[in-house]
């Protein structure tokens, strides 16, 4: 794997101070350059091998961008160059040579053309063609993710850290090769201040690589609260190299041409008004039971908080959670929660709180009633009960519960003889049960129509005796009389049988009865009362049949 050494010159030739994105909001400071290395070669070696430089430290120089937009004032070298260091054109001197105290861009030759090179250092001579014309990479670099503030500042949180993305830089791995290097300074002033941490990775043809640079992660605690920084993030395509320098080093000489992007990093607290980020919700207890209301809000800084019944401010209720341990009817209401900070307020939606009585054991107000039905006629029983709701039903028969009879009414069609009884209901709630009184079920079979089974018979008696006609008939449900004379209905005569206490001659004459029930009505067969007087013989029989027919 090739390592960039030690030996750095880095010279920015065209400086932009144009903004890179802003769709990022982003101040950004980008241009291009033209650098010569140093690097350390693993053409026959894959192991690290010892660093090019003075034996006082390396070599490493970079003449750093600034730039308007940034009001980075001058360059700070990162590293001093041994007075040793000398660069040549085609053998010709520079006209400017860069001293040891370098720190001014004043004393670099930003006319700086495309060539061949020799640098001379600690008596060493590399050459390297910066080419005829410019080949800079095809992207400039960019930070693709983050949060900008309104400032064009990258906003990174200190105390975790943040993880940075890169865009891609498609000359990187191809032809000649190229690298990637992110650097980060502190600020001091409006000046870039000491390095924070640098990063690079390196392509070259032949050679070992290392993955592209697509993201970088500052660790939590790297960057301290409340400081801005500046970073820069640099593509340099590589076009020449020299690799027959200093061989025994395993060193070759790079030239590249460079595309760099400056930004600034702010790890300042932003001020956020708060948001609602979990509403309260509405709740329904009972009397003496437990109202817990909670409320969770960002921003920054942290929000207070004020909880509110039907809009009034509630003493005390000044936490993210509000409850009442006893609540009681007058603890109903609409509560909303004020989250504020000094960047603003945000209300919560309103949680309604519903408290209802302490609960009722049913009654039962109407009771179930006695009901008598002929079979295949419904049935039906109901009860009416009040209480705490929910109410519950269950009826029975002879005390056992019926499968399914789950409601205030039960109902039974068709009804069978077994269905006969006696029915109560229990009606149940969370406090307590009753039963309902006893109400029975008659079943009678179906009707059958009237059958004479007697017929009343003719009948002769002296005038002022008693007689009685008697008739006996059968059906379902039992029938009922009416007697009647010579077709006409005798007011009263309603029974199995019909007495005259005493004759006379006009209750002579021809007697029926109707049997009647609700499947039909039958009539006896006549039955003749001859009245003779008293002292006289009565009459033959065949004389009372006569005269019935």
């Amino acid at each position: 794997m090739l390592r960039r050494l030690v030996v750095c010159l880095a010279l920015t030739l065209a400086i932009g101070g144009t903004s890179l994105c802003a769709q990022q909001a982003m101040i950004a400071d980008f241009g291009v350059g033209k650098k010569l290395d140093y690097l350390q070669s693993a053409a026959t070696s894959t192991t690290s091998q010892i660093i090019l430089g003075d034996p006082s430290g390396p070599f490493h120089f970079s003449a750093d961008i600034s730039g308007t937009n940034l009001n980075l004032l001058s360059p700070v070298p990162k590293v001093t160059l041994p007075d040793s260091t000398q660069f040549t054109l085609t053998g010709t001197s520079l006209a400017k040579r860069l001293a040891a105290s370098y720190a001014s861009k004043s004393a670099l030759d930003v006319a700086f053309p495309n060539g061949n090179y020799a640098i001379v250092a600690a008596g060493s001579n590399l050459a390297v063609s910066l080419g005829v014309s410019d080949a800079y990479p095809a992207e400039i670099p960019q930070i693709t993710n983050g949060t900008w503030d309104g400032q064009g500042k990258l906003q990174i949180n200190a105390a975790s850290g943040a993880t940075l993305n890169f865009n891609s830089f498609s000359n990187y791995a191809t032809g000649v090769g190229g690298t990637i290097t992110f650097d980060l300074y502190a600020v001091a002033g409006t000046t870039k201040g000491s390095s924070v941490l640098s990063v690079n990775s390196l392509a070259l043809s032949g050679y070992a690589s290392d993955p592209a640079l697509t993201s970088y992660t500052i660790a939590a605690g790297v960057l301290q609260a409340d400081r801005t920084y500046y970073a820069e993030l640099s593509f340099s395509r590589i076009v020449t190299l020299n690799t027959s320098f200093l061989a025994s080093l395993n060193a070759i000489g790079v030239a590249s041409f460079m595309k760099t992007t400056g930004l600034l990093i702010s790890t300042a607290s932003a001020v956020v008004a708060p948001t609602i980020t979990t509403q309260p919700l509405s709740q329904t207890v009972t009397v003496g039971g437990s109202i817990s209301l909670t409320v969770a809000a960002s921003g920054n800084p942290a929000p207070t908080f004020q909880w509110r019944k039907d809009g009034v401010a509630i003493n005390g209720a000044t936490f993210t959670s509000f409850s009442v341990s006893n609540a009681q009817l007058v603890d109903a209401g609409s509560y909303t929660v004020v989250a504020s900070n000094g960047a603003g307020i945000a209300t919560s939606d309103a949680a309604v709180v519903t408290v209802n009585p302490p609960p009722v054991g049913p009654s039962i107000g109407t009771q179930p009633s006695d009901q008598t039905v002929t079979v295949g006629q419904p049935a039906s029983f109901s009860v009416v009960a009040t209480g705490t709701a929910p109410l519950s039903y269950q009826w029975k028969k002879g005390g056992a519960a019926i499968a399914g009879a789950t409601s205030a009414t039960y109902p039974i069609a068709p009804t069978t003889s077994g269905d006969a009884g006696t029915y109560t209901v229990v009606v149940t709630n969370s406090v307590s049960s009753v039963t309902s009184n006893g109400a029975s079920l008659t079943v009678n079979p179906a009707p059958v129509a009237p059958v004479i089974t007697t017929q009343p018979q003719s009948q002769a008696v002296a005038d002022g005796t008693a007689v009685t006609f008697t008739v006996a008939a059968s059906g379902t449900p039992s029938p009922t009389y009416q007697w009647q004379k010579n077709g006409v209905n005798l007011t009263g005569a309603n029974g199995s049988s019909y007495t005259i206490a005493g004759v006379a001659g006009g209750d002579a004459g021809n007697y029926t009865v109707v049997a009647t029930n609700v499947a039909a009505s039958v009539t006896s067969d006549q039955a003749a009362l001859a009245v003779y007087p008293v002292g006289a013989v009565p009459p033959s029989a065949a004389i009372i049949t006569m005269t019935v027919e």
